[in-house]
């Protein structure tokens, strides 16, 4: 029995150790600067239409972006670039090309890695790109039909439509390129009602933040507090998992997991919908499924995941939230 003891002790001290260790190395694989003339090569997460598509935006980098062959990628693939837009304009009836232009704001890498970013767009496939994207005309195309009569009449009847649209689809590969060097941003250095620390703020339950503020995740940066990003037919929303168990989360009727004392984005419905989570604990014996408290963040943007902070609560909530 004492042996048993023993070596449970020493099973949990490797276990601390190899947390700790998993906790700094992923720390250290963040580069502290991207340098002046990186190029990202990113596609957007849902198709931009010029005219159409106004404000954020959630584009994903396709390939790895490395300083020097064989080193590990200091911008993986995968990582999500936050931007909004700047000016959406479609094409004109009589003249003029649909314009589209974008303002590219963070970098978030999977290892949670955050770059506040000065960028500017230098390829959006098929289209030319100078102040911002422009679509494609047919002028000299037109000048042709305008002077054979068969296609004459066809050019006053279509003379009210507009010229070719501008589209990005999820298959369109655009480039950019920063214009400044750029440094890690520490998550806990980010101000105003975005970005703060969970563990210091007083949200809508202050029993609950003091019951995650005695959870493992105490001793860590608070996982930061993104904006939402309005897409099509989504909305994209922080969701912060504030214990130190896997989370598996159900929003609607999808299930996500989040990973201890960890930030995601997910996608939630346009529509009304139902959040729950429960965490599996290990026990001697077997383990136990947990309900845990699930609490909108101090932004009114999202959600904590937190252990329920009195017996009988419900764990599973309506989503109501400010309109972003």
């Amino acid at each position: 029995m004492r042996e048993a003891k023993v070596l449970l002790t020493v099973a949990v001290l490797m276990m601390s150790v190899r947390a700790a260790d998993a906790q700094t190395s992923r720390s250290n694989a963040c580069a502290q600067t991207l340098p002046a003339g990186l190029v990202i090569r990113i596609e957007p997460d849902e198709r931009i239409l010029a005219g159409k598509t106004d404000g954020p935006l959630l584009l994903t980098v396709t390939s790895d972006v490395r300083l020097f062959p064989g080193k590990p990628p200091i911008v993986p693939r995968s990582s999500k670039v936050f931007a909004r837009t700047t000016e959406s304009k479609q094409a004109g009836r009589l003249w003029g090309r649909a314009h589209f232009a974008m303002a590219i704001d963070t970098i978030l890498t999977p290892n949670e890695c955050e770059y506040s970013i000065n960028a500017k767009v230098i390829e959006a496939g098929k289209y030319k790109v100078k102040k911002s994207i422009d679509g494609k005309g047919h002028a000299r195309r037109d000048a042709v039909l305008w002077l054979f009569p068969p296609t004459t009449l066809y050019q006053l009847i279509r003379l009210p439509a507009r010229g070719p649209k501008l589209t990005l689809d999820a298959e369109s590969s655009i480039a950019i390129r920063l214009l400044q060097p750029v440094h890690l941003q520490q998550s806990d250095a980010n101000a105003g009602p975005v970005g703060r620390n969970a563990y210091s703020e007083a949200p809508q339950k202050p029993e609950a933040v003091s019951e995650a503020a005695s959870t493992e995740c105490a001793g860590k940066p608070a996982p930061n507090l993104y904006n939402p990003v309005q897409l099509r037919s989504i909305v994209m929303r922080p969701f912060r998992n504030l214990t130190p168990y896997s989370v598996s989360l159900v929003v609607g009727r999808e299930t996500t997991t989040i990973p201890p004392c960890f930030g995601a984005m997910v996608a939630t419905p346009m529509s009304e919908f139902t959040i729950s989570a429960k965490a599996s604990i290990p026990e001697t014996g077997g383990q136990r499924e947990m309900p845990l408290e699930i609490i909108v963040n101090s932004a009114g943007t999202g959600w904590d995941v937190i252990k329920q902070f009195r017996a009988g609560d419900a764990n599973v909530v309506t989503a109501q939230l400010k309109q972003q």
